[in-house]
């Protein structure tokens, strides 16, 4: 049920699946359909026959909770599963919380249907019915509860302190490079971004030409970085930190808010980036395909309400897009995807009060 395009998702999955369960697929595939639903009753009528840990329902009995809230439940071999059946048999209304844009397109199936799925928009409440099989009745589209905080906010420092603060000259723009969490077999994105650079500077595109360049390392693969010294390359820093204490948050807005664009390959960024009101653009690269074209998610940024990613097809057009987006004024302005990805209410309802 994986969309066509999500090939590195559907071999991902295959690996991880054991051989006899391949096998059983294969069969049943052959046969058709009926087939494949009666397989997949079976399996899930054996897996609820799985006795529960007493320890984790004698741990939830101990707290008496009102409700048990999960996320994300459906990492691969997660324990979670074992605290929503355990709520059950004791009577506790269970939900999944859908935390991440690729939460329900990229991990592992709902095998067991908590009371409630909270989902960020209409796509992932269709992912949840068509990937998932979750009914109707128990999917509730909240917004992304996850963004609020970037919405309405202000810069703790005007520009020219900022440029100061870490070392990028005020009198021209600056582009914003968001490193991505990668599949494990990835290339490092490190030497990329190094290639990107040099691609940078060699241009001749005239809003191009000694440009500002800010990049931001993933907090995950900062190890990536530790050979590499980009003080040759112009006006260039390797600068900030995972954002999740009030300081590294501001200074994270901080770098958006006074970017010109961001660029990246493909991370949540960009979605930040988009209700700051920037142009977020990437560059298609082979190396790099697994975690772009072969993911579900990806395809969202391009086609939901217009999209909000400008992709480039290779160097040339990736520069000349972005050429031209530094070619106009920075207007601040939120593009449709916003609302149908983050907040569907509203631009102006919070998703957090209605979760």
């Amino acid at each position: 049920r994986i969309s066509h395009q999500a090939l590195t998702l559907r071999e991902r999955s295959r690996d991880r699946t054991p051989p006899v369960f391949l096998r059983l697929g294969r069969i049943a595939r052959r046969i058709g359909e009926p087939a494949r639903r009666l397989l997949v009753g079976l399996v899930r009528k054996l897996e609820r026959y799985v006795p529960e840990d007493p320890a984790i329902r004698e741990f939830i009995a101990s707290h008496k909770p009102d409700a048990v809230l999960i996320t994300p439940l459906i990492n691969l071999g997660s324990s979670q599963i074992e605290y929503q059946r355990a709520a059950r048999g004791l009577g506790i209304p269970c939900a999944l919380c859908v935390w991440s844009w690729d939460h329900l397109s990229s991990k592992a199936l709902i095998r067991d249907w908590p009371d409630r799925v909270f989902v960020w928009n209409d796509v992932q409440r269709q992912e949840a019915l068509n990937l998932h099989g979750v009914p109707a009745n128990r999917i509730v589209v909240t917004g992304a509860q996850c963004f609020d905080q970037w919405f309405n906010r202000k810069p703790s420092r005007d520009r020219a302190a900022f440029c100061a603060h870490v070392g990028l000259p005020d009198d021209r723009p600056f582009v914003m490079y968001a490193c991505s969490t990668l599949f494990d077999h990835s290339p490092p994105e490190a030497k990329l971004v190094v290639e990107w650079i040099r691609q940078v500077r060699a241009s001749r595109l005239p809003h191009l030409q000694n440009i500002g360049i800010l990049v931001r390392p993933h907090p995950s693969r900062l190890f990536e970085w530790d050979d590499i010294d980009l003080s040759t390359m112009g006006p260039t820093v390797l600068w900030g930190r995972n954002p999740l204490d009030p300081v590294s948050k501001a200074d994270y807005f901080d770098s958006m808010f006074h970017s010109a664009t961001v660029v990246g390959l493909i991370t949540s960024a960009f979605i930040e980036a988009g209700i700051v009101g920037r142009e977020v653009h990437a560059v298609l690269e082979p190396e790099f395909e697994d975690n772009q074209l072969g993911t579900v998610h990806y395809h969202y940024l391009t086609n939901t309400a217009g999209g909000l990613l400008i992709v480039g097809k290779g160097w040339d057009e990736h520069l000349q897009k972005l050429n031209d987006t530094l070619s106009r004024p920075r207007q601040d302005v939120m593009k449709p995807f916003i609302k149908a990805f983050v907040r569907p209410h509203g631009l102006e309802v919070a998703a957090t009060p209605l979760f």
